[in-house]
């Protein structure tokens, strides 16, 4: 698939949010920050372009469910750009072209929560994005967890009684918590997906 940036247009097979410069001179804004010094610290730029892809990829799968609209086209490979769309019949048409057609012309532009137009790739998915990959290039953000990860404490038979005692992880949430990110894109979800949060 390779390293290939999604610009608003609905690029067919693209795997990433943003270039590489874009996210250079994101992380030379926040130089003071460890996270974004790593990134700028990093001169292998196949790794950033892997982080790139990464965090793109856990964005969609994360908060995916919570954007508005629904993708523009079929062909492109991000969930990004959008549009607020009335889906029609399939029965109604005799080809896949002329329904296609007539969807295309009930697009509309998505709004934001503020009333006003969103770009067709919003700021807020591109930060997040960056973000995220950020944070890809030391750690994976998707990490495997075992039961280990959610089971603290389980007792079973004492003395030919069974007496079962099972403590949860307080608060977490599948796959870590990301709150900035979170943030971020709640100015353009459809929800949040954390109601509280922690660094991860």
């Amino acid at each position: 698939m390779g390293f290939v940036v999604e610009d608003g247009a609905g690029v067919s097979g693209a795997t990433c949010y943003f270039a590489i410069a874009t996210a250079d001179a994101y992380a030379a804004d926040r130089a003071h920050d460890p996270v974004f010094a790593d990134w700028l610290a990093e001169t292998n730029e196949a790794k950033k372009k892997g982080a790139g892809i990464e965090a793109s990829a856990y964005l969609d799968a994360n908060w995916g469910a919570l954007y508005p609209g629904s993708k523009k086209t079929t062909a492109q490979g991000r969930l990004f750009p959008r549009v607020s769309r009335s889906v029609l019949d399939p029965t109604k048409f005799d080809t896949i072209a002329d329904m296609e057609a007539a969807q295309a012309e009930t697009d509309k532009p998505l709004v934001g929560k503020d009333g006003l137009e969103l770009p067709s790739l919003p700021p807020q998915i591109v930060q997040a994005a960056i973000e995220l990959a950020a944070r890809a290039l030391t750690e994976r953000l998707a990490k495997d967890k075992g039961e280990e990860g959610w089971l603290k404490r389980k007792r079973t038979r004492v003395e030919g009684a069974v007496d079962t005692e099972t403590e949860y992880g307080s608060g977490g949430v599948l796959g870590g918590s990301y709150g900035f990110v979170d943030d971020l894109l709640a100015q353009i979800c459809v929800g949040k997906r954390n109601a509280t949060w922690a660094w991860a």
